[in-house]
């Protein structure tokens, strides 16, 4: 920890230099000393190696709590550092987690601080932390295996099992107290940090399975939510479904859990660069919305069918100040019959998803205001909405009050669309 603090220390850097020159950290990437960290780590076992991986990690915490100068300009850093976390993370107990997952956290804080300055250049950042295994796979391309010096030469851990930040941070998104906290903070800065780097976006978008893991999350997550939470169609339950919905909503509740990993997922739709955006909504469209939330709306269980119909508008309130609210809405204007195949992709949610959506999605919002009988001859006699007007127009029924509820929600959070 002494010699991290010391790596710290302002009156080494030299501002002669641009970037600065810190002279320690210059002379311990001459000694190949984070090279020789990670090596360290192969040689212990058991308790004495969970020791040295606490000591390493709170090692690097410490030197990048350092804004002096930037150490992520230097691949003699990186690479070491990408191998070390990496190796942390596997069958590591708890206590290393969390230190971990604070090293990490560091991590994103430092490019955030750093990354505002508009002379730093962080392409070899994204490089290596974003997608390590085909940097470090170039690395031994381009280096002879009799260079002691090479990076790869340093390590003896394979390139084929190097995660990425994303991939490194998305495993605790669902794990509990500080663990959950310091992930998604650090996916947030994260993609606030990629926001404007399109190398950074495709890194994330197609080198990571962020996107898919917390598309498939939210699958999980519905899942467990219960399919009804009344045993009748009778408009006498609403008060019991209400009560049965707020009961839902406390701490570690199954409907709690899926709204809350939901709002995370609109935050980083909302913060992120235009690809991540496009194969994040892509995942929710193929992924979430087309297999799991269509069927549960088509139900043909009328307890289900208004129990459901509730979740949704909860969903829609937890959109309402997100690019995700305009993107569900385009999805209930859609033709119930559409699908769509091929990878998620960017290109095929431009190509293909985007413009099925707005080919379905003909009105303005004033044309939600002018009353239900214009608005539904208007409506797509294909679509979700217009199958949700057939329903509450039908009968004085539970099913037909959740959907004149969900309408009206609707009809409100419109007001949050800016065009």
């Amino acid at each position: 920890m002494l010699i991290a603090k010391i790596l710290n220390k302002e009156q080494f850097v030299v501002n002669t230099v641009e970037p600065n020159y810190h002279i320690l950290f210059e002379a311990a990437i001459e000694m190949n000393m984070f090279h020789d960290m990670h090596r360290l780590l192969t040689r212990f076992n058991g308790t004495h190696l969970e020791a040295l991986k606490e000591t390493i990690l709170q090692f690097y915490d410490i030197l990048l709590s350092c804004s002096h100068y930037n150490l992520f300009l230097k691949e003699e850093f990186l690479v070491p550092m990408m191998f070390t976390l990496n190796f942390c993370s596997h069958y590591s107990p708890v206590r290393v987690e969390n230190i971990l997952l604070q090293t990490l956290h560091s991590i994103c804080v430092a490019l955030r601080q750093q990354i505002q300055s508009p002379s730093s250049k962080f392409d070899l950042f994204w490089s290596v932390c974003l997608n390590p295994s085909q940097y470090v796979q170039r690395l031994h391309r381009e280096n002879s295996e009799d260079d002691i010096s090479s990076p790869t030469r340093m390590s003896q851990y394979s390139a084929d099992k190097m995660h990425s930040l994303c991939d490194l941070l998305v495993n605790y998104v669902h794990r509990g107290g500080n663990l959950c906290w310091l992930s998604r903070d650090s996916l947030l800065l994260l993609a606030a940090s990629s926001a404007s780097n399109e190398s950074a976006g495709y890194h994330i978008a197609n080198d990571s399975n962020l996107c898919e893991v917390l598309a498939t999350d939210m699958v999980v997550l519905f899942t467990n939510i219960p399919r009804q939470l009344v045993d009748s169609d009778s408009i006498d339950d609403w008060p019991k479904l209400l009560s049965e919905i707020e009961d839902q909503m406390l701490k570690d509740h199954p409907l709690e859990q899926f709204l809350d990993h939901y709002e995370f997922c609109c935050s980083i739709v909302d913060m992120s660069n235009s690809i991540v955006k496009e194969n994040m909504l892509a995942c929710l469209y193929k992924g979430f919305l087309l297999p799991v939330l269509a069927p549960e709306i088509q139900s043909t269980s009328k307890p289900e069918l208004a129990t459901t119909t509730v979740y949704l508008d909860r969903i829609l309130l937890k959109s309402k100040e997100s690019i995700l609210l305009p993107f569900l809405l385009r999805f209930l204007f859609s033709d119930r019959n559409a699908t769509h195949s091929g990878g998620l992709t960017p290109q095929s949610f431009k190509h293909e998803i985007t413009q099925a959506l707005e080919q379905s999605f003909p009105l303005s919002e004033s044309s939600l205001l002018r009353g239900s009988s214009e608005f539904a001859s208007a409506v797509n006699q294909n679509s979700y909405v217009h199958l949700f007007f057939t329903r509450f127009e039908a009968s004085n029924t539970l099913v037909s009050l959740t959907d004149i509820f969900l309408f009206f929600s609707a009809n409100t959070y419109l007001s949050y669309i800016t065009c």
